[in-house]
């Protein structure tokens, strides 16, 4: 019984440094993206809008789907009879547009989360694979993701999403299935760089099976441009989605989706409410942008070459 806390203390000792070290390791990975104020803003707007989204039943005025008949297309910041003011403005129906605006986050983060599991994951994998192997695997591989990316990424993108039906599962489909090939052939000329080292040679001499091989020197040294291609590919994302929504493919309504805002009254009633496109259309714009922004950085950070630019 008296051996249990001086085993325990001498675990947390051992363990003190590895948790230190980890420590000043996000330290410096925040401390190199405070050096880049575009990256470091994009990265509160990201945060802010993640927040918004997650708890919009919370934070939002009104619900998404509620009706004010009375106060159809009112004009931002008018005062509501009963309830918090209208921010943003109502719609056609009444419904107020701010919080619809914080609920259709979260269709547009939800997809984007999903597209970039299952793409970069299938594609990484792929890729990896690819360069690591070549020969017949690598000539089957990348001639199917040749087939795929000769198409241009939008039309197969719309294409599917029609066969499909309209619905938010099948948007991810879609998106995923054309978001493929462009980490496919990333991935694959990384791995193509990284089997040429030294240390993957000797990792062969000491008898390391292929599998190891991968999942222990390819997959940490490609793991960075993961990262940076995930926040990058996610502006995409979101702006695919939306897309897909605006033309009737994406998320059905009454469900609250920035591209289906753009679309139904922000469309027909755009001359005489224009805010019903305009806040939308914001919205899209700082995602995109934000997320764009904050792959740029990410880059810069993980990237050895680019650490000493400003």
């Amino acid at each position: 019984m008296s051996t249990q806390p001086q085993m325990t203390a001498a675990t947390e000792d051992a363990l003190r440094p590895l948790l230190r070290r980890q420590q000043n390791r996000y330290l410096s990975f925040f401390k190199s993206l405070l050096k880049k104020p575009p990256g470091a803003i994009a990265f509160v707007i990201i945060v802010v809008m993640v927040f918004s989204a997650v708890f919009a039943d919370i934070l939002a005025p009104y619900p998404a789907l509620e009706l004010h008949p009375a106060s159809r297309l009112k004009p931002p910041m008018t005062a509501a009879a009963d309830g918090a003011p209208y921010v943003l403005g109502t719609d056609n129906l009444g419904r107020d547009v701010l919080s619809r605006i914080m609920h259709g986050a979260r269709i547009s983060l939800w997809v984007g989360a999903a597209v970039v599991i299952v793409s970069k994951t299938i594609g990484t994998t792929l890729g990896m694979v690819s360069g690591f192997f070549g020969g017949k695997t690598d000539a089957i591989i990348m001639r199917i993701v040749d087939a795929i990316y000769s198409i241009p990424q939008l039309i197969l993108t719309i294409a599917m999403a029609a066969m499909l039906g309209p619905s938010t599962i099948n948007v991810v489909y879609a998106i995923s299935f054309t978001s493929i090939p462009p980490v496919t052939r990333v991935i694959r000329g990384a791995t193509l760089s990284i089997k040429q080292n030294e240390y993957i040679t000797a990792a062969r001499a000491l008898g390391a099976s292929n599998p190891r091989i991968i999942f222990k020197y390819v997959l940490p040294n490609v793991f960075p441009l993961v990262i940076v291609y995930v926040s990058l590919s996610f502006a995409g994302t979101i702006l695919a989605e939306a897309s897909l929504s605006f033309l009737g493919l994406g998320t059905p309504p009454p469900t609250p989706s920035w591209g289906g805002m753009l679309s139904s009254s922000g469309r027909q009633f755009f001359e005489v409410a224009p805010w019903l496109a305009i806040w939308p259309g914001i919205a899209i714009t700082m995602a995109t942008l934000s997320f764009n922004l904050m792959g740029d950085a990410l880059r810069d950070i993980l990237d050895p070459r680019m650490r000493g630019a400003s």
